[in-house]
């Protein structure tokens, strides 16, 4: 194999590409990428975790190896040279490219000029939210999620106009905090569910540390629905500070604990509701309500509809169904 092999071929352990597919989300993508670049190099952004890059000529090489998180790397025009180990791909634009952080992987910009510059956005997520959407996941994984990479890997069709709501989302305040982080669990959930790529980034949840203290706290959460637990109990079991533990939410999230439990808890009614047998007053109960008033108020806010009438409107449906995908999970 030579030295740049082609973009398809390039699958390895840690590292992956994705072909983008759509023109048209592309071209709206690129706007947005050259809105998001005012000067020429690193970009900051309002989601932590999000780099916007912009170069005018080719970059010498940098390496690239952070703490363990998944880094989604898409670039829209340009092109560059990654390497890890021994081993050297050429890709161009379009392609999305990801990798855990803890893989050591060398990244050189190569195709870059003023008209035509390299525009790139990095993302990194915490393994936190890909456990989260992984933990959501029905546990029989169709065949496809686990098989190799294809000759010409593609990203799922929706995940470039996924991409779009997820940067528009963080212009104002507002959306940032609410739909932000629905759009960007969105993003790792078409990465999931993509053939060439559904292992490696589960992978991520699979090697999350038992030490990391949003999964802990998110474990303990989904333990205790049905008991009242403060944000200084989540933090005593994280072994960290309510303070430390309200920064990480807000990382991993866009949220903190105690918003990040009421939506769990909400949810976790929507699928007792929607799967019968439970009537309002049983099902305040079993999510950790002590008032049903109370209950009926917060899932009428959250959903638009009181317990009664969700239930009515789904009446014996699939606990899977009956939530809109974007807030499972919460």
């Amino acid at each position: 194999m030579s030295s740049a092999a082609r973009l398809s071929q390039a699958a390895l352990p840690g590292l992956n590409f994705l072909a983008w597919p759509h023109p048209g989300d592309l071209t709206t993508l690129r706007g947005e990428v050259r809105a998001m670049t005012s000067e020429v190099g690193a970009n900051t952004t309002p989601w932590p975790g999000l780099t916007a890059y912009r170069f005018s000529s080719p970059q010498r090489p940098r390496w690239r190896c952070q703490a363990h998180c998944l880094t989604i790397c898409f670039v829209v025009q340009g092109g560059q040279r990654v390497a890890t180990g021994e081993r050297e791909y050429a890709a161009a634009a379009p392609h999305v490219l990801f990798f855990l952080g803890e893989t050591g992987v060398r990244t050189e910009v190569v195709r870059a000029e003023p008209a035509r510059p390299y525009l790139c956005l990095d993302l990194a997520v915490d393994p936190a939210v890909v456990s989260s959407i992984s933990a959501d996941l029905p546990p029989a994984v169709p065949a496809s999620l686990t098989a190799q990479a294809t000759a010409e890997p593609s990203a799922d069709a929706t995940l470039g106009s996924a991409v779009l709501r997820f940067l528009r989302s963080l212009i104002e305040d507002g959306d940032r905090r609410v739909l932000a982080p629905m759009y960007l669990r969105e993003i790792v959930y078409r990465l999931m569910t993509t053939a060439s790529n559904g292992d490696l980034v589960r992978a991520v949840a699979r090697a999350e540390r038992s030490s990391d203290p949003v999964s802990r706290a998110v474990a303990y959460m989904r333990s205790n629905l049905a008991e009242p637990v403060t944000v200084i109990e989540l933090a005593q079991h994280a072994m960290v500070s309510a303070s430390a533990l309200n920064a990480a939410f807000g990382r991993a999230f866009g949220t903190g604990p105690h918003r990040y439990l009421k939506r769990m808890r909400l949810n976790r009614a929507a699928h007792l509701l929607a799967a019968g047998g439970h009537n309002v007053d049983e099902t305040a109960h079993h999510v950790g309500y002590a008032s049903t008033s109370h209950f009926i108020k917060d899932f009428k806010r959250h959903f638009g509809a009181t317990p009664r009438k969700f239930a009515n409107a789904h009446p014996g449906a699939a606990a899977s169904t009956a939530v809109p995908v974007c807030m499972t999970g919460f």
